[in-house]
């Protein structure tokens, strides 16, 4: 019993114990809690952004359109990531999504922003430029607005 103890109370002042952290000067503490930060509510795009996803998507095939789009704010990035599904051939079968992104308030009526294609739904159905995001972290975000669409 003394062993387990002594050997438990090294472990302890030696800062290995589970959950311990140490500072560039050595010092050793309780790990932080790793806390997420809570996603920014899913909200509807304005007509405007809206229209501006239908310009895009009929440049490709005018058969295909959204009929509403939701979007979240990153707040890390500034950018606001968009989600649609299509309506048209580009919908048929399980409903194909698009993934968007862009650095103007896509809830604005006065929306002007540049829209970039996040997924390969966006890319193959629109004439938005790939490139400025990907699907990473806070791409996925926004996937969690899409069993919110109609």
């Amino acid at each position: 019993m003394r062993v387990a103890l002594s050997l438990m109370l090294v472990v302890l002042l030696s800062g290995c114990a589970r959950g311990a952290v140490h500072d560039e000067g050595g010092h050793s503490g309780p790990r932080p809690p790793s806390e997420k930060p809570a996603a920014e509510p899913c909200v509807v795009v304005s007509q405007t952004t809206l229209a501006a996803l239908n310009t895009s998507i009929a440049k490709r095939d005018a058969r295909n359109s959204l009929q509403t789009a939701l979007a979240r704010h990153d707040a890390a990035t500034g950018s606001w990531f968009i989600v649609g599904a299509y309506t048209g051939p580009a919908g048929a079968g399980e409903g194909a999504l698009g993934i968007w992104s862009t650095d103007s308030d896509a809830t604005s009526d006065d929306f002007d922003g540049m829209l970039w294609s996040v997924d390969g739904g966006a890319a193959q159905h629109s004439d938005s430029p790939q490139g400025r995001h990907h699907l990473d972290e806070r791409g996925h975000a926004i996937l969690g607005c899409a069993p919110l669409l109609p």
